[in-house]
C-alpha cells in the first residue's frame, strides 16, 4: 500500500471517488457552483463559479468542506483545499 501511495495510485482512486460522489458530498446547490479537480498529496483543487461564491467559501466553508468530504469517504483523504476561480465558460456537473 505504501508503494502504491508513493506512485499516486491511492490519491488517484480518492480523487475519482470525490469527483464521482461530489453531489452526494456537498449537495446539488453547492455542486452547481463548485466542482472538484485534482487531489495532490491531500490538497484538493476546487473550481468555483463566480467571485461571490469563491469569497463565501473562502470565508466560511473550507474547513466544513474538508470535514464533509472526509466524513463521506470515511477516511482522511483531504487535508486542505485550494480554491480556484473556474475558467470562463466552465460548467460544474451539479
Amino acid at each position: 500500500d505504501d508503494a502504491l501511495r508513493k506512485l499516486g495510485i491511492t490519491y488517484s482512486a480518492a480523487e475519482n471517488r470525490i469527483q464521482a460522489e461530489w453531489v452526494a458530498i456537498v449537495g446539488p446547490d453547492f455542486a452547481r457552483h463548485a466542482t472538484p479537480g485534482a487531489l495532490d498529496k491531500g490538497v484538493l483543487a476546487v473550481y468555483v463559479m463566480g467571485s461571490t461564491w469563491l469569497a463565501e467559501i473562502k470565508r466560511n466553508g473550507v474547513r466544513n468542506l474538508i470535514a464533509r468530504i472526509n466524513a463521506h469517504c470515511g477516511e482522511t483523504l483531504v487535508r486542505d483545499i485550494a480554491l480556484r476561480a473556474a475558467p470562463s465558460g466552465y460548467k460544474p456537473r451539479g
